[in-house]
């Protein structure tokens, strides 16, 4: 066990105990002021029309979680796919810089590495702390721009390449501002209140039912779960921080292969 697993391990545990708590203590009060005069007949039509309430909050509360987190999975697929984009953009053009050869062919292959420690060392981790990337990035994306606008094209080896680069220089901007929007939107807080204010109304459908150990187990075990997939949705609402933050792996991979 690492010890960047025990903090996401610790902090999962607290989302369960939470959300266990929260249903244990919504079903106490509720049962308290609830259940007076529960007996015979009133009893069994109080269960009947608490079922049929739990069913309906719990149907809409399910798909409220299950259609943020197969949002938040999409944009992580969708924040990887960018970065491969981007990360092949860069290696093209620092491939390029070679192939068209010339005066300062290792100073522009300079820019390229920059830029990719940059967004790898820099703007990520910024990212993950809410910022948006910083100039640095742009700064020498604009370099290595400018160095391909300065570049010869007199033969047409030379025009090929350059209005290839340019495509290529075009893309890592267009990721650049996509990322960027990634990184600002966060998760709505009315999403929270959603979330606590479901659990809390389907735990408070349960006064009905008397407090053995059998049905405690089971309302721990629906707390348990749901506080579960809350951290899951906390996780991943910022692909950028931790606990569930992906990691520059194209950019990094390009580093290693320069290096290399």
């Amino acid at each position: 066990m690492t010890a960047d697993l025990l903090p996401t391990l610790a902090l999962a545990a607290g989302f369960v105990a939470a959300a266990v708590a929260l249903v244990l203590a919504t079903y106490s009060v509720t049962r308290r002021f609830g259940a007076r005069g529960l007996s015979g007949d009133g009893a069994g039509e109080a269960r009947d029309l608490s079922g049929s309430v739990m069913f309906r909050i719990s149907a809409l509360h399910g798909l409220i979680l299950a259609l943020v987190f197969a949002q938040l999975l999409g944009d992580y697929r969708e924040i990887q796919g960018e970065l491969v984009v981007e990360a092949s953009a860069v290696a093209d053009l620092y491939n390029d810089f070679a192939r068209h050869g010339g005066a300062g062919t290792a100073a522009r292959q300079a820019l390229m590495v920059d830029y990719a420690r940059t967004v790898a060392e820099v703007e990520w981790p910024a990212l993950g702390e809410g910022y948006a990337p910083g100039g640095r990035g742009w700064a020498v994306w604009g370099a290595a721009y400018e160095a391909v606008l300065d570049l010869p094209a007199a033969t047409p080896r030379e025009v090929a390449l350059r209005v290839h680069m340019l495509e290529a220089a075009h893309r890592i901007a267009e990721m650049r501002d996509r990322r960027a929007v990634h990184g600002l939107h966060g998760l709505a807080g009315l999403f929270w209140i959603a979330a606590v204010a479901g659990t809390v109304l389907i735990a408070a459908t349960w006064f009905t039912f008397p407090p053995r150990r059998r049905n405690l187990m089971l309302m721990a075990c629906f707390g348990a779960f749901t506080g579960l997939i809350l951290f899951f949705i906390h996780a991943f609402s910022n692909p950028f921080a931790a606990p569930g933050a992906l990691q520059p792996v194209a950019m990094e991979r390009f580093l290693a292969a320069v290096a290399g």
